[in-house]
């Protein structure tokens, strides 16, 4: 019953905020009531984690963003989080084009031409995002964050680490797991040392972080050492899902054969996982909505990475979701033999 009156306050609350936001000159655009309807039902489907019936509420509105800011917004969250990615880069540059243009849209051009390797388009944007006031903490971190990965193609390892320790204080967590994608990136000397010290940090868990040690470990040719890492890990973190279908793959017939890609020398792969970072934080914090937008954006940058769907099927969980949950638990089930056994057990809870 507190979860059903909590979702309630979260409506309300979203369509106040919303309400206030229109000045009343920027009522002309909605000729009809049914404008007006179509508007409010896509901002609460939204909220509501109905992306479907948001995008088609808000795709009858075209051109509303010219006269309420907050549409367009509303709008490129709807098309992120349906995975509609060339619509929300098309979508962004019209925004632009009109000198609409904010934060969300700005980031998904970026983000388009970072992974269609077009590296100085994506600087471009990465930059108007860093510049722009008004920003979050959070925004603050993406936007530092994308623009250090976005330049180290072109800077040698200490210019790299010098502009990456930049990186906000009040992110120190984020900048250990940094630190160490960096250095995997350059392949330089001090790799193992810096994944070691990250992993044997007592202050925080960062047991996560001992899949991409092993996929580190076993790309020097050092297989039978990231087995021992797996192990180690797996005795104290019996649980630990990633950690678990890698140690099933290592044994796998198929050389190289992974369910889970990631390779840290790709630009794409270390931002995926800082935006699977901000998203579980925000999820952690219930706004489920917001975390699957960055959620998408890490799906978007590396499509195979299975922990991601997990994270994306417990968003919608938590909004109970159900069919959608159960869904995506469908497919995570052909990922592997451990994912398979995961996803049986969380749909046969739902049912």
């Amino acid at each position: 019953m507190f979860k059903f009156y909590y979702k309630v306050i979260l409506q309300l609350l979203f369509f106040i905020i919303t309400i206030s936001s229109i000045h009343a000159k920027n009522l002309e655009k909605f000729h009809k009531g049914s404008d007006v309807s179509d508007y409010f039902s896509g901002i609460l489907s939204l909220s509501d984690n109905e992306y479907v019936n948001s995008y088609n509420f808000l795709k009858r509105l075209d051109g509303l963003e010219e006269s309420h800011y907050i549409f367009s917004k509303a709008y490129i969250y709807s098309l992120i989080n349906l995975n509609k990615f060339n619509e929300g880069y098309k979508y962004s540059k019209k925004l632009e084009k009109k000198n609409l243009d904010s934060y969300e849209s700005d980031l998904i051009i970026g983000i388009y031409y970072l992974k269609n390797k077009q590296n100085k388009l994506a600087k471009k944007y990465f930059n108007k995002l860093y510049e722009r006031g008004r920003k979050n903490p959070l925004q603050n971190l993406i936007s530092q964050s994308l623009l250090n990965w976005v330049d180290v193609e072109n800077l040698d390892i200490n210019s790299a680490k010098e502009k990456f320790n930049f990186l906000d204080t009040n992110f120190k967590n984020i900048k250990y797991i940094q630190n160490a994608f960096l250095n995997c990136y350059y392949n330089n000397s001090e790799t193992q040392s810096t994944f070691e010290n990250l992993i044997s940090n007592k202050s925080i868990d960062f047991s996560r972080y001992n899949f991409f040690y092993a996929k580190y470990l076993n790309s020097v040719s050092k297989k039978d050492y990231a087995i021992k890492v797996i192990d180690r890990t797996l005795n104290n973190y019996p649980r630990n899902l990633l950690l678990r279908q890698l140690k099933l793959d290592f044994s796998s017939k198929k050389k190289n054969n992974f369910k889970d890609n990631f390779d840290c020398r790709n630009i794409s792969h270390n931002l995926a996982e800082i935006f699977y970072i901000v998203s579980n934080a925000l999820s952690n914090q219930s706004i489920p909505s917001i975390s699957n937008f960055y959620l998408n954006i890490a799906r978007y940058l590396n499509p195979n990475f299975t922990s991601y769907d997990i994270l994306y099927a417990e968003n919608f969980h938590l909004t109970n979701n159900l069919e959608k949950t159960k869904n995506i638990y469908l497919k995570i089930k052909s990922k592997g033999n451990i994912y398979n056994w995961y996803a049986a057990k969380q749909i046969s809870s739902i049912l």
